[in-house]
């Protein structure tokens, strides 16, 4: 829009002195003709303001904030309109009656009643800030409602997460640990010790809670054979006559079947010696602790209505070399699965550290950035080894995810988000999933006894040795399940991430970013998410119509872009990453 002739100054500082909701920026619906809809960056940016690490805001303080907050927006939006429409109907009187000019004025006096009832302009003199303002308030209205519910809580997630129990996954564990060892290569037809007594009372368990599913859930084993994963240890797993070991999983469908998400816990154990399958390993924590965070999150998912398939996996193996998992991993690839999320829970108990020191409000997330990628690595990891962001990996987006959902779902346990794979020279199952371009984190205790891992159960100087459940802490277990559940539903009852979004490849001091635009009736609208190249989290969110593309006014090199679908509920899907990419013509 141009301006022909300067505006009237007193318009110009009425304008400028009235309350705004933010710098601007434009957005496209393809589908109309009309000039293009303003919309506003930053209205609904979380403010860090006094935090002393912007990876712990919690939500717990927006959720204190929101009501208040979206009821001072409305205040302000009815007087901000008030003022403009004021200033406008000044405006329009004043150009009506100027003789001086009336051919450029005359016609800014009908293009201003024309906006004041309504309808466009007939010429692009109107100044800009005005037409934009007016447009922004008028978009905002539009998606209120949506930003009001996108402050809300999904009241089938908080349901879920009441008929979590502490007392069953105390249960459960004790019950793990009484099976003697679960050294993977251990029995396996022993009916009351060893892993393959573990992994049938799992099935059994896993089987009682699918009741609840109405026939959305199945259960059953994936076996598959060791000495494919073994390595340079496939003559000694040979020897040991093992030929067959099993994972357990629950599938919950969805009504979107071909979108997974994998939550998972190893149930094999291991005790001093890696190829010890005799001794006590009791293996409480790690990983009675996650199996059992499984566990109770099939049983109090079941019930619920997902849009996304959830896995529920109980893998074995871990301990040998994450074969459990990277048999799983493979068959997902195999037979071209789409894994939007896995998460891992590997060593959840809480236990205190050596000290006796423990910080039980903390769960760590560990995300692997930017990839590096190998000749021989898979395709999707390579592709992820090029894009412009260290840490804006699929993996990483899920660590955000997660952390955002239990700011909003369990505001009392806090997320701290580790930016690396996994612990120090260490792993875990979601390994073998980011090998293969999934996006996968780990779940695990913020401190760990040393003492308990990988111990022979004994007592030497008045200190105990070994992974027994009376150092695990049951209600922390609990908070990391609500934690798992929040995520996973945050994700499964969301509709699936935006395809193709894209960060124009232009020499600008602007960004625009365009996507392919969803078919899915049910999605109303997107989020844009921004944050500074400096930034851990995504700072500023914005609610958009149902458009594919949007303007913002900084410039891309100094702020990344992500972008969500959202449903009439206020469901946000998992963020995609912006890429750089160029229209096609």
């Amino acid at each position: 829009m141009l301006l022909e002739k300067p505006a009237d100054p007193s318009l110009m500082r009425t304008l400028t002195s009235l309350p705004t909701a933010g710098t601007l920026a434009k957005s496209r619906n393809p589908s109309s003709s009309k000039s293009p809809a303003t919309t506003a960056r930053g209205w609904s940016a979380e403010r860090t303001k006094g935090w002393a690490d912007p990876s712990e805001i919690g939500v717990s303080w927006a959720e204190r904030l929101g009501a208040q907050r979206m009821t001072r927006m409305q205040n302000g939006k009815n007087r901000f309109m008030s003022h403009l429409l004021e200033a406008l109907s000044t405006r329009s009187a004043r150009c009506r009656n100027d003789t001086r000019n009336p051919g450029v004025e005359g016609e800014l006096g009908k293009d201003a009643d024309r906006l004041l009832r309504g309808s466009p302009p007939r010429t692009l003199e109107i100044p800009m800030r005005i037409a934009s303002l007016i447009l922004f308030v008028l978009m905002l209205g539009d998606l209120s409602s949506l930003t009001a519910q996108s402050l809300a809580r999904d009241p089938e997630i908080v349901a879920a997460l009441k008929r979590i129990d502490a007392g069953r996954i105390e249960k459960d564990i004790r019950k793990l640990v009484s099976f003697g060892t679960r050294h993977a290569l251990s029995s396996q037809d022993d009916p009351d010790r060893g892993v393959g007594a573990a992994g049938s009372w799992i099935k059994s368990e896993l089987e009682k809670a699918a009741a609840a599913s109405e026939g959305r859930m199945t259960v059953s084993f994936d076996p598959f054979d060791p000495r494919d994963f073994a390595g340079r240890d496939r003559e000694r797993v040979d020897g040991m006559g093992v030929h067959e070991i099993r994972n357990v999983i629950a599938k919950l469908e969805g009504s979107e079947p071909d979108r997974v998400i994998i939550v998972s816990g190893h149930y094999d154990s291991r005790c001093g010696q890696r190829w010890d399958v005799t001794s006590d390993a009791p293996g409480a924590n790690d990983d009675g602790s996650g199996t059992a965070v499984v566990m109770e999150l099939a049983r109090a998912l079941a019930p619920v209505k997902t849009r996304a398939s959830i896995w529920f996996a109980c893998v074995t193996a871990e301990e040998e070399g994450l074969w459990g998992s990277s048999h799983l991993a493979k068959f997902c690839d195999e037979n071209d699965i789409v894994v939007e999320a896995m998460i891992t829970n590997d060593i959840v108990g809480g236990a205190k550290d050596k000290n006796g020191f423990s910080e039980d409000h903390v769960l760590r997330v560990f995300s692997e950035g930017r990839p590096q990628a190998r000749p021989d690595s898979h395709p999707r990891r390579k592709r992820q080894a090029r894009w412009p962001s260290e840490s804006d990996s699929p993996s990483r987006e899920l660590a955000r995810h997660t952390a955002r959902m239990m700011e909003l779902y369990t505001p009392d346990f806090r997320p701290r988000l580790i930016f690396r794979l996994d612990r120090y020279l260490r792993g875990g199952d979601h390994r073998p999933f980011t090998l293969l371009g999934y996006p996968g984190i780990r779940l695990t205790e913020p401190k760990e006894n040393y003492l308990q891992q990988h111990q022979d159960v004994r007592k030497e100087k008045g200190v105990q040795y070994g992974d027994l459940p009376d150092e695990v802490d049951f209600a922390y277990v609990a908070r990391v399940a609500r934690a798992n559940a929040a995520s996973l539903l945050g994700a499964a009852r969301a509709p699936r991430p935006p395809r193709g979004v894209r960060l124009l490849a232009a020499l600008t001091n602007e960004s625009t970013l365009f996507w392919k635009k969803t078919d899915d009736p049910s999605v109303k609208g997107y989020r844009l998410l921004m944050r500074r190249t400096t930034e851990p989290r995504w700072s500023r969110r914005q609610d958009l119509a149902l458009v594919d593309e949007v303007t913002v006014p900084e410039s891309k090199d100094d702020w990344l872009f992500a972008l969500q679908a959202v449903d009439a509920e206020g469901r946000a899907s998992l963020p995609t990453f912006a890429l750089p990419g160029r229209r096609r013509r």
